[in-house]
């Protein structure tokens, strides 16, 4: 009778400590799982800030491309403009030379 109430004490004992154990492992996992939730909470209001980051820049850069693109336009028209003017004051100052040259003969 003693070795069958000591091997019931043996089992009930694993059993118990296979229980514990379990729940142990339950209650790791479970706060594991809560702490890796909370990170990637984290992560994905850090990347929904990001996102919004990257598209205030990206709308920045059009902005910047479409004033540099007007600035473009309007250098090269004043360029051109110029051109025309530097030629035109070179043909006048060729004639005033030829002009000079007719008066001095």
């Amino acid at each position: 009778k003693n070795q069958l109430e000591q091997e019931e004490f043996d089992t009930n004992s694993a059993f118990e400590k296979r229980q514990l154990n379990f729940a142990s492992e339950k209650k790791f996992a479970e706060k594991d799982k809560m702490e890796k939730e909370t990170l990637a909470e984290g992560k994905r209001e850090e990347k929904g800030l990001a996102e919004g980051d990257r598209m205030q820049e990206i709308a920045e850069k059009q902005a910047d491309q479409s004033f540099l693109n007007v600035l473009t336009e309007e250098c090269e028209t004043k360029a051109h403009l110029w051109d025309q003017r530097s030629q035109t004051r070179a043909g006048e100052l060729q004639a005033l030379r030829a002009a000079q040259t007719a008066l001095k003969e």
